[in-house]
């Protein structure tokens, strides 16, 4: 009898290095998780909606937006729910019971200096039923 090996699904369980990762964490760093083809593609849709919405007069006072129900503006946005390279750590963290309940984009433009009475900016927690893709982070 000859041992085969299949190709991964997706639905294998995590490794449990990343597993003690994400639970001592709350997330895990995945490089090169979008290919800079694909990155370039959602920022510049990104870009587009923040367009839109500064042409509608949308935007709030520091220049933000934060739109609800996104996913239709743009038809490849809904392959960011399954994308391979991401989709087993959300599989591997949540569970296979997955869907999109309440979405939506924010784009909060880069400062140039800190508002008076803020200390240093900190971000610790996690939420154990959300799951969100970073198409620019920096």
């Amino acid at each position: 009898m000859t041992a085969t090996v299949s190709a991964p699904t997706g639905f294998e369980p995590l490794d449990p290095a990343i597993r003690e990762q994400y639970d001592r964490d709350g997330f895990v760093v995945i490089p090169n998780a979008l290919p800079e083809e694909d990155r370039a593609y959602f920022e510049d849709a990104v870009d587009r909606i923040y367009g839109e919405e500064e042409a509608a007069g949308e935007l709030r006072p520091d220049r933000s937006i934060h739109v609800m129900g996104w996913m239709h503006k743009d038809p490849r946005f809904v392959e960011l729910l399954t994308w391979p390279q991401t989709f087993p750590y959300i599989w591997g963290t949540m569970g296979w019971n997955i869907y999109t309940h309440h979405n939506h984009i924010d784009v909060n433009p880069r400062r140039t200096s800190r508002p008076s009475g803020t200390g240093t900016r900190t971000a610790t927690g996690r939420t154990p039923t959300s799951t969100w893709t970073c198409v620019r982070c920096s």
